[in-house]
This record gives C-alpha cells, sequence and structure tokens, in this order.
C-alpha cells in the first residue's frame, strides 16, 4: 500500500479586509474535506504498516530493558535478549584498518607480527607457529625458553636439542599445560635415512626440563650399532655381526654373547685322557667380539658322528680369547667329520 499523498495543496487562509476575502474563504474551507480523507486515509496505511509486523516480536521488543553495553537479539519467533556489546565488539564493527571486516581479512596489530609472536589477544595468521605454513627455524636458540604450544625447527647450534647424531631437528612441537608443565616432541631432519623421534617434559615446581632427551625405536632403529654414555643407550637396541671367528650378538643393556662352530675334521683326537681321548694340544678360539671384561658363562657341545660321551673344557679365560679341548669317549682319526660348538657370554662395556 503507496503512502497517503495530500492533494490538492490548501489554499492560503482568507485575510479579512481582502478585496478577496470572500472567495479565499469559500477555497479555504472547501480544503477541509480533502484533508479529512487524508487523514483517514493516513491511519489505514499506518494501520496496514504495523499489521506487516507480527504483533508478538513487537511486543517482545517492547519488553526488553534497555542498558549500556547491550545488543537486542531475536531468540526465536517473538522471543528477544539482550547480548554484550563491549567495546572491542564496537570497534570490531566500526574499524577497517586494523580489522578489514568487509574483506574477511584480519591485519595490522589485530594478528600476528611473526612466527614467534606470543602476544595475548591476536589472531594467528597461517604459517606462524609453524602451522599452514614453514616451520621457524630457531638457530642459535635455546628450546628450555619455548613457552606456548606451537611448532619450530632446531638447528646444530641450537642449545639444549637432542643431541643424538649430531643433526637438525625439525618438527619440534611444544605442548604447554600450564607455566611449569610441558612437553616436547622432536623429529630429525638429517643425519641419515632413518628418522628419529624425540620427547622430553618440564613436570613443574622447580624441576625444570629433562636434562636428557628419550628417544624412540622402530624397526628402522632397533637393530644398529649399539652404545651407552655411561647412564643410558645412546644407539641401537640390539647389535649383530659375524666374522671369520663366529657370530655375536650386543643388546643395549651391555650384555654380549658369542659363538663359533669350528669344523676339527684335520684334528685326531686319540690322545687319552682318563677314560676320553682329545686331540694333542688345546686350541684357542678368538671370539668374533672382544668383550669389556673376562666372560662369565662358558659352554661347548661337539658333533661326532654316533651317539657317543662327548664335551668341550675351557682354560686360559681371557677378553678376547680362549683356550677349550674336546673330549670324546671313543677316539676319532683325523678326517673324520666334527665339529666344536663354542658359546660365551659376558658384557660389551
Amino acid at each position: 500500500m503507496a503512502k497517503p499523498t495530500l492533494t490538492p495543496a490548501p489554499n492560503d487562509p482568507p485575510i479579512l479586509g481582502s478585496p478577496t476575502f470572500a472567495a479565499d474563504a469559500q477555497g479555504f474551507l472547501g480544503w477541509f474535506p480533502v484533508m479529512g480523507q487524508y487523514m483517514q486515509d493516513m491511519g489505514d496505511w499506518i494501520e496496514t504498516m504495523i499489521g506487516d509486523v507480527p504483533s508478538e516480536n513487537i511486543a517482545a521488543f517492547a519488553h526488553l530493558t534497555g542498558a549500556a553495553n547491550k545488543l537486542p537479539y531475536f531468540t526465536g519467533a517473538g522471543a528477544m535478549a539482550m547480548a554484550d556489546l563491549t567495546a572491542d565488539g564496537r570497534s570490531l564493527l566500526s574499524q577497517s584498518g586494523a580489522l578489514k571486516v568487509a574483506g574477511g581479512l584480519a591485519s595490522g596489530t589485530a594478528v600476528t607480527q611473526n612466527q614467534f609472536d606470543v602476544t595475548s589477544g591476536r589472531l594467528m595468521k597461517v604459517g606462524d607457529g609453524g602451522l599452514g605454513g614453514s616451520i621457524p627455524v630457531t638457530q642459535d636458540f635455546d628450546l628450555n625458553t619455548l613457552s606456548q604450544t606451537r611448532f619450530f625447527g632446531a638447528e646444530q647450534t641450537s642449545i639444549n636439542r637432542p643431541a643424538r647424531n649430531a643433526s637438525n631437528w625439525i618438527g619440534i612441537h611444544m605442548s604447554r599445560v600450564a607455566d611449569d608443565i610441558a612437553v616436547q616432541l622432536a623429529v630429525s631432519r638429517s643425519g641419515g635415512v632413518v628418522p628419529h623421534l624425540a620427547w622430553r617434559k618440564r613436570a613443574g615446581g622447580s624441576e625444570g626440563w629433562d636434562a636428557d632427551w628419550c628417544y624412540a625405536y622402530s624397526q628402522k632403529n632397533v637393530v644398529g650399532s649399539v652404545s651407552h654414555d655411561g647412564s643410558y643407550p645412546t644407539g641401537a637396541v640390539i647389535e649383530h655381526g659375524s666374522n671369520a671367528n663366529g657370530n655375536y650378538v650386543r643388546l643395549a643393556n651391555g650384555t654380549q654373547v658369542c659363538t663359533a662352530r669350528i669344523g676339527m675334521a684335520s684334528d685326531a683326537w686319540d690322545t687319552p685322557i682318563g677314560p676320553f681321548y682329545t686331540r694333542s694340544a688345546g686350541a684357542i678360539w678368538s671370539y668374533p667380539a672382544a668383550f669389556a671384561s673376562v666372560p662369565t658363562g662358558f659352554s661347548g657341545s661337539v658333533e661326532i658322528g654316533g651317539a657317543i660321551p662327548a664335551g668341550v673344557s675351557f682354560s686360559a679365560l681371557g677378553q678376547s680369547t680362549v683356550n677349550f679341548r674336546p673330549w670324546v669317549a671313543n677316539a676319532s682319526a683325523s678326517g673324520a667329520n666334527k665339529y666344536v660348538y663354542l658359546h660365551a657370554i659376558g658384557t660389551w662395556r
């Protein structure tokens, strides 16, 4: 419905004593019926406009109590409430510099200024903190000073980084629970084809960060060269090898086991020793890997044709060699197949 208009416009009021007073008075009085119709049309128009708005919405708005820093909003049909509208909120709606609302982009001091910015209240840009972009590398940086949850990288010059393999570490994830409770995870990015995972914690109180990083093992690094710094293993869990002297296995806890199968077909075991026979002199076994001290356990067995009593005795026990002598119940001539199996157990450190 269009808004009513007052047409024609009313004549000027008649002026007493004017030569045209009678005509002017008649014209002025004739405008009153037009004005009456206009007032009726305007009343109908206002009633129609109000009628287009649901009465429950008007009632809901009318029942609100205005207050400072409040904004009305609908919670449903015919239901409204007041929401807080703080100074920051008004600034957010009005600014076009620090926060470009129309373009949907935050900029200026409303966002982080660099990859290490941890200013409270700022939005983090893509890439800052190592999220959605390149990880910031902390050259000559002390990892003990990292204070917020985010990702970093550490070069060889970084302080308190994982020491294993003297490699660069990337993906150092800092998880902060409280001011003095946090965890750091790190993955190596160089130093060989096998990646390494390390972690450490800060438990809280006066303990600070763990002095030593812990390292995870996988199918790619559980077997390799074992090593130890005197307090913890620093290499693989299991090391094994072989050479002309036999086979050896080293464990990260310091245990070492050496074994050998020695063919002695060229020997004659016909020298009597009590009720048994042996070779004319003892033989020497050089271990495939030297022990840190004299092994604490030796054992041996004999493989020879026939089920006859046989065994091995040991003497001159050493860290690198041991003397052994096989014995059997029946003499065995040179050329007959026979083997001696030797075992020694001790420590490599």
